[in-house]
């Protein structure tokens, strides 16, 4: 594996230093040219589970991936570049109490003695890297984010949406190895509750507006406005709109 192959499949063409105009520029750049996607899930093939396997499918077959896939090889990509990484596990749209389901991956990366969240495996782009210390607020998408304090023991990834801050991830910092998601990667394959392996789901983030493939339905969303413009999606055309997701021209 090269971390050169990396970048390039990433259109990444600038110098890589540890700092965090680098670390927003690389987010950026992954998920531009990176979708989110369940095609494996929907085709009954099991998610990348090795990292060579992961490096493979994303970077060699031009593919994307789920968090489990993105954000992993998202680790590797920015170990080998020298930043301070680790691996956590979120809990998705908790509510008012947690579930005990840390089925999502995310990655904090250490940098001049600050933490930031970082997270290439969501299907949003929460307007880069986020000082979880910092207690400022991110725009992406569109969307404001900021990141407070779920409960006393774990801190919140908090969205803005209908006039209200609403938590869309619990985590904290306990750093996991790849194996504890072992469990996760199996309900998001195989689980009657998980909502990846009933329809296929691809996302893209682009400058102006994030396109999504979900089910039969091709969803342009502008980041501006946050108008929606919907189209159906024929079988005879499917294929080649799921292709048009593996380069951007925008």
């Amino acid at each position: 594996m090269k971390v050169h192959r990396f970048l390039e499949r990433i259109h990444y063409n600038d110098d890589v230093n540890n700092s965090i105009a680098c670390l927003t520029k690389l987010e950026q750049h992954f998920l531009k040219y990176i979708p989110f996607e369940n095609l494996d899930i929907i085709n009954k093939k099991a998610t990348a589970c090795s990292l060579e396997d992961i490096y493979n499918k994303i970077v060699i077959e031009n593919k994307g991936g789920v968090c489990y896939e993105t954000n992993r090889l998202f680790y590797w990509a920015l170990t080998e570049l020298g930043f301070d990484v680790r691996i956590i596990a979120a809990e998705m749209f908790p509510g008012a109490e947690l579930k005990q389901q840390f089925y999502h991956m995310a990655l904090i990366v250490c940098l001049d003695d600050n933490l930031y969240l970082v997270d290439v495996g969501n299907g949003k782009y929460f307007g880069g890297p986020i000082n979880i210390n910092a207690k400022t607020q991110h725009i992406g998408e569109g969307i404001s984010y900021k990141i407070a304090n779920y409960n006393d023991n774990f801190l919140g990834l908090y969205e803005f949406k209908h006039n209200a801050w609403k938590c869309r991830y619990a985590f904290d910092l306990s750093v996991k190895a790849f194996g504890y998601f072992k469990d996760a990667r199996w309900f998001t394959e195989c689980s009657i509750k998980s909502k990846f392996n009933k329809k296929i789901l691809v996302s893209i983030f682009k400058t102006n507006y994030r396109l999504t493939l979900s089910g039969d339905t091709l969803v342009k969303t502008c980041y501006k406005t946050r108008s929606k413009q919907k189209t159906i999606i024929t079988s005879d055309v499917l294929d080649a709109v799921i292709a048009s997701f593996y380069y951007n021209t925008t």
